[in-house]
Protein backbone atom coordinates (compact mmCIF):
# COMPACT_ATOMS: atom_id res chain seq x y z
CA UNK A 1 0.00 0.00 0.00
CA UNK A 2 0.84 3.62 -0.60
CA UNK A 3 -0.43 6.91 0.33
CA UNK A 4 -1.90 9.24 -2.33
CA UNK A 5 0.07 12.67 -2.47
CA UNK A 6 -3.20 14.55 -3.00
CA UNK A 7 -6.74 14.78 -0.55
CA UNK A 8 -8.89 12.40 -2.50
CA UNK A 9 -12.04 13.50 -0.81
CA UNK A 10 -11.53 16.93 -2.37
CA UNK A 11 -10.41 15.64 -5.68
CA UNK A 12 -12.74 13.28 -6.60
CA UNK A 13 -15.14 16.37 -5.50
CA UNK A 14 -13.69 18.34 -8.01
CA UNK A 15 -13.85 15.47 -10.47
CA UNK A 16 -17.54 15.69 -9.99
CA UNK A 17 -17.67 19.30 -10.24
CA UNK A 18 -16.21 19.17 -13.88
CA UNK A 19 -18.20 16.41 -15.05
CA UNK A 20 -21.36 18.82 -14.23
CA UNK A 21 -19.59 21.80 -15.69
CA UNK A 22 -21.28 22.85 -18.84
CA UNK A 23 -19.50 22.91 -21.23
CA UNK A 24 -17.62 19.43 -20.34
CA UNK A 25 -17.86 18.87 -23.72
CA UNK A 26 -15.15 21.10 -24.32
CA UNK A 27 -12.86 19.87 -20.83
CA UNK A 28 -10.42 17.38 -20.72
CA UNK A 29 -9.95 15.10 -17.55
CA UNK A 30 -6.41 14.75 -17.94
CA UNK A 31 -5.96 16.39 -14.38
CA UNK A 32 -8.37 13.74 -12.55
CA UNK A 33 -7.99 10.27 -15.05
CA UNK A 34 -4.40 8.60 -16.32
CA UNK A 35 -3.84 8.44 -20.08
CA UNK A 36 -4.94 4.40 -19.73
CA UNK A 37 -7.44 3.60 -17.72
CA UNK A 38 -9.62 0.76 -17.26
CA UNK A 39 -13.27 0.77 -16.97
CA UNK A 40 -15.09 -2.67 -15.94
CA UNK A 41 -12.62 -4.83 -17.50
CA UNK A 42 -11.70 -3.23 -20.61
CA UNK A 43 -9.23 -1.09 -20.88
CA UNK A 44 -8.99 2.60 -22.77
CA UNK A 45 -7.52 5.67 -23.47
CA UNK A 46 -8.41 8.70 -21.51
CA UNK A 47 -10.26 10.03 -25.02
CA UNK A 48 -12.29 6.59 -24.93
CA UNK A 49 -13.42 7.44 -21.37
CA UNK A 50 -14.14 10.59 -21.59
CA UNK A 51 -15.67 10.33 -25.26
CA UNK A 52 -18.20 7.13 -22.58
CA UNK A 53 -19.13 10.34 -20.38
CA UNK A 54 -19.63 12.59 -23.17
CA UNK A 55 -21.81 10.40 -24.71
CA UNK A 56 -23.98 10.32 -21.53
CA UNK A 57 -24.40 13.60 -21.14
CA UNK A 58 -24.96 14.33 -25.17
CA UNK A 59 -28.51 11.42 -24.40
CA UNK A 60 -28.85 13.19 -21.36
CA UNK A 61 -28.50 16.99 -21.39
CA UNK A 62 -29.86 17.94 -18.14
CA UNK A 63 -27.53 14.93 -16.35
CA UNK A 64 -26.54 16.31 -13.45
CA UNK A 65 -24.11 13.89 -10.51
CA UNK A 66 -24.85 14.34 -7.75
CA UNK A 67 -22.71 12.18 -4.74
CA UNK A 68 -25.15 10.67 -2.26
CA UNK A 69 -21.98 8.68 -0.41
CA UNK A 70 -18.71 8.86 -0.48
CA UNK A 71 -15.91 6.57 0.87
CA UNK A 72 -12.31 7.58 0.48
CA UNK A 73 -9.73 4.85 1.95
CA UNK A 74 -6.52 7.37 1.68
CA UNK A 75 -3.69 5.13 1.80
CA UNK A 76 -4.77 2.22 -0.60
CA UNK A 77 -5.82 5.03 -3.28
CA UNK A 78 -9.40 3.80 -3.34
CA UNK A 79 -12.80 5.95 -3.62
CA UNK A 80 -16.26 4.40 -3.74
CA UNK A 81 -18.84 6.58 -4.84
CA UNK A 82 -22.84 6.26 -4.76
CA UNK A 83 -24.01 8.69 -7.30
CA UNK A 84 -27.53 10.00 -8.43
CA UNK A 85 -27.80 10.81 -11.77
CA UNK A 86 -30.58 13.10 -12.13
CA UNK A 87 -31.76 13.98 -15.25
CA UNK A 88 -29.96 10.48 -16.58
CA UNK A 89 -30.56 6.83 -16.17
CA UNK A 90 -31.16 6.40 -11.93
CA UNK A 91 -27.66 5.65 -9.89
CA UNK A 92 -23.99 4.73 -10.00
CA UNK A 93 -22.34 2.54 -7.86
CA UNK A 94 -18.56 3.11 -8.44
CA UNK A 95 -15.38 1.98 -6.89
CA UNK A 96 -11.85 3.97 -8.43
CA UNK A 97 -7.90 2.81 -8.06
CA UNK A 98 -5.96 5.50 -8.01
CA UNK A 99 -2.72 5.83 -8.79
CA UNK A 100 -0.19 8.67 -8.82
CA UNK A 101 -3.68 11.16 -8.26
CA UNK A 102 -5.54 10.12 -10.98
CA UNK A 103 -8.22 7.71 -11.67
CA UNK A 104 -6.31 4.06 -12.93
CA UNK A 105 -9.34 1.89 -12.61
CA UNK A 106 -13.18 2.43 -12.14
CA UNK A 107 -16.32 -0.65 -11.54
CA UNK A 108 -19.39 1.04 -12.44
CA UNK A 109 -22.63 -0.18 -12.27
CA UNK A 110 -25.82 1.84 -13.20
CA UNK A 111 -29.31 1.03 -12.36
CA UNK A 112 -32.43 2.22 -11.06
CA UNK A 113 -32.79 4.06 -7.94
CA UNK A 114 -34.43 2.06 -5.15
CA UNK A 115 -37.50 3.32 -3.35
Amino acid sequence: MHSIPIDLRSHYVAYIATLNARPFLNASLSPFVAVSVTHNSAQMTIADYEGMIRDSITKYPGLKHVLAMLVVDQERGTVAARVRLEGGEGVEHAMYQFQEGKVAEVWSVIGKEAS
